[in-house]
């Protein structure tokens, strides 16, 4: 404190002090008697002195009220126009948030229409494409294999508008493990059965307590990064001695140098790069809505023999 409070006045004590030289030095040369000069050095010093810890006193508690983040009720007039400005420049930002927010809301909302709109016409294709005269096309199966990708993002920007809103809700049940994870697979039986991907479940039979539609997110999110990079093998889908869901490919697998990043925003490392199939969004929303429920999910893999992603869960 007394290191501060130096730095902040030393050029008032450097002044003070100079004047009480130059007293001592003018009644020198005025042949003033030298008791007389040195009982006038010696007032002004102690008057100096005086007015020092006072100041000190003083600034010692106004730190203390500063600590506490609240402002000190006598302030100097130059202090009280800082606060003044200071205060304007709050209003300002808490304006600028304001207004913000109610962009952001509205940009929200917008999205949130738009994609139900999307999601209009990707139902209506999905029943033109169930039509005798569609499916014997060429293009049948790889026509639903790209509806199904589109209808997948769609869900994605969903999930993640709102998991964003401050009005999503999560609602906690008690549920079997086995059940959600078949309704999970059940949804991508297509894409198993297109890359001729072979799916074992062992060892699901758990209670859990958890919210049903984040979760069957979080592992629909999994199964589609799973498929996606395994091109021949099997998935596996299970519980391990931990109790955590296990969801292992025989895909290229990840490297050592991106796993550490693998959930972070936007990062799509280098498979990513090279199969230009990646947005990098997909794993940071499982990270964020596992978090959210109560639960954790990691990963590990090794180049060329696959990945496990590990999935902590609240169990019964």
């Amino acid at each position: 404190m007394l290191y501060k409070y130096l730095k902040q006045n030393i050029k008032m004590i450097s002044l003070y002090i100079t004047i009480m030289i130059l007293n001592a030095v003018i009644l020198y040369f005025e042949n003033v008697d030298k008791t007389a000069i040195m009982y006038s050095t010696s007032v002004i010093l102690y008057i100096g002195i005086v007015v020092v810890l006072f100041g000190m006193f003083r600034f010692y508690k106004k730190s203390k009220v500063l600590e506490r983040k609240s402002i000190p009720k006598k302030l100097t007039p130059i202090e009280e126009a800082y606060v003044d400005i200071i205060n304007e420049k709050v209003e300002e930002i808490e304006k600028l948030k304001s207004e913000n927010g109610i962009k952001r809301k509205e940009m929200m909302e917008f999205y949130t229409m738009w994609l139900h709109q999307v999601k209009t016409p990707i139902v209506a294709l999905n029943f033109l494409l169930q039509e005798d005269e569609v499916k014997e096309s060429a293009n049948h199966k790889e026509l639903e294999n790209e509806l199904f990708k589109i209808e997948q993002y769609v869900e994605m920007v969903l999930s993640y508008l709102r998991m964003e809103s401050d009005s999503t809700d999560y609602d906690f049940e008690k549920y079997c493990l086995e059940d959600i994870v078949k309704q999970s697979v059940r949804k991508y039986a297509r894409q198993f059965i297109r890359k001729k991907i072979n799916v074992e479940l062992n060892n699901l039979d758990m209670e859990i307590i958890t919210d049903k539609k984040w979760l069957l997110f979080v592992i629909g999110q999994v199964l589609s990064n799973a498929l996606k990079y395994t091109n021949e093998g099997k998935i596996k889908i299970y519980t391990d001695v931990h109790e955590r869901l296990v969801i292992e490919d025989s895909g290229i697998g990840i490297a050592k140098e991106d796993l550490p990043r693998i959930f972070e925003n936007g990062f799509t490392g280098y498979n990513g790069r090279i199969e230009m199939k990646s947005t990098g969004i997909g794993l940071y929303l499982c990270k964020n809505v596992m978090k959210n429920i109560g639960g954790d999910i990691t990963a590990d893999s090794e180049i060329h023999k696959g990945t496990k992603i590990f999935i902590n869960l609240t169990k019964m």
